[in-house]
């Protein structure tokens, strides 16, 4: 998925990290559970076109929106969360719930409806890099709510918001279990059924156990547990490159945070044998944004979110939200006086090209041909 600049631009980081900070990051993280409690309001909406519809509900959803968006334009402003695979998604999600917000109010209630589903994905891909838990303010509403939802993969996706990844990973696997009894009656017709939310299920364990911990022999136990012949043969399929790639992994320790960005890169990211090396990608990822926490060397930042860029761009058609274009963006708003600055803008150039051009052809807006413009003129001329 290609982000629009002026639809999706901002996205946050819920970060437990901020705890070890100060006091005015720990209003962060008490306005972060504020706003994860209204979310999970707006849950028993969501799920419910009929309810989310409904004119009597009008104002309550409006609210708890408003709440959200609030909350999430004040973080946004604040600057206050730390280095870049933080502060460069902080960016996203504010805009992306601007613009729920306003499709609601002008009732546009289908369209906003879609787009506060998708607010989960955006904010499971922002979690992936974060190793601890949300506060117990966070958990407590959880518990209270997720028993609401009868589908055992909503409340996944719920545990996996709030970082509770041992109860997430239970849930994503009696889902999985769960709805392979059911189709098994289906399959004994003949018919082979790709079920979306089984494979996004073990998508999410096997990115779990890669980019946010690295434990490739866990989601190789993982896949174990399930017969791959009662998948869809295109599940099955991609299961098994995936147990194969994994497999590669599982002898390897982890890439170490020191290492050179452009020799990580050539080693698993580019070259004809890894285009289609998904495993690759999300190990990178994760060495990329743990490389962020420790990097000092501009130079070696501006590399990461190039390569960053490139790396989520090709897993998001896959695996979660794209946060690519955000990516270059960091890396011209900060790094626009080093070299590397030119090819941040190419990238950027080419995917907003890429983005908006149809079978009628190139069509950019005019307020996203003023951005390009402005960064094309802060990175060459210097």
């Amino acid at each position: 998925m290609i982000l629009k600049v002026g639809s999706m631009n901002k996205c946050v980081i819920l970060s437990v990290f901020l705890m070890t900070l100060n006091v005015s990051a720990k209003t962060t993280k008490s306005k972060m559970s504020d706003a994860f409690t209204s979310f999970l309001k707006l849950q028993n909406y969501v799920f419910d076109e009929k309810k989310f519809t409904d004119k009597s509900n009008h104002q309550i959803i409006y609210s708890e929106l408003f709440n959200m968006n609030k909350i999430f334009h004040e973080i946004h402003s604040s600057k206050e969360l730390p280095t870049f695979n933080y502060s460069v998604n902080a960016k996203i999600i504010s805009a992306h719930l601007e613009d729920t917000l306003e499709s609601f109010d002008l009732n546009q209630k289908y369209f906003a409806r879609n787009k506060l589903k998708a607010t989960t994905s955006l904010c499971i891909s922002c979690h992936m890099q974060i190793k601890t838990k949300a506060s117990y303010k966070v958990i407590s509403a959880l518990k209270n709510e997720q028993e609401k939802f009868s589908n055992d993969y909503i409340k996944a996706e719920l545990l996996f918001l709030a970082r509770d990844y041992a109860q997430a990973e239970i849930k994503y696997s009696s889902y999985i279990k769960d709805t392979i009894k059911k189709q098994k009656e289906i399959s004994k017709t003949g018919v082979s059924t790709s079920i979306k939310n089984i494979i996004n299920s073990f998508r999410k364990v096997i990115a779990l156990n890669t980019r946010t911990f690295f434990r490739p022999k866990k989601a190789i136990d993982f896949i174990n547990r399930f017969d791959l012949k009662e998948l869809s043969t295109m599940d099955a399929r991609e299961l098994k490159s995936r147990k194969e790639e994994l497999m590669y992994w599982a002898k390897k320790d982890e890439i170490n945070v020191n290492q050179n960005v452009d020799e990580v890169m050539e080693k698993y990211i580019k070259g004809e044998k890894n285009q289609d090396n998904h495993i690759n990608k999300l190990v990178v990822s994760g060495f990329l944004k743990r490389k962020f926490l420790v990097e000092t060397d501009k130079k070696e930042i501006a590399k990461s979110l190039l390569a960053l860029s490139k790396v989520e761009r090709d897993l998001s058609f896959s695996y979660f939200y794209s946060f690519s274009e955000s990516y270059l963006m960091a890396c011209m708003d900060n790094f626009s006086k080093l070299e590397i600055a030119k090819k941040c803008y190419e990238d950027y150039e080419e995917s907003i090209k890429l983005g908006y051009s149809g079978s009628a052809g190139l069509s950019v807006p005019e307020s996203v041909q003023k951005q390009l413009k402005s960064y094309k003129e802060k990175v060459f001329n210097k």
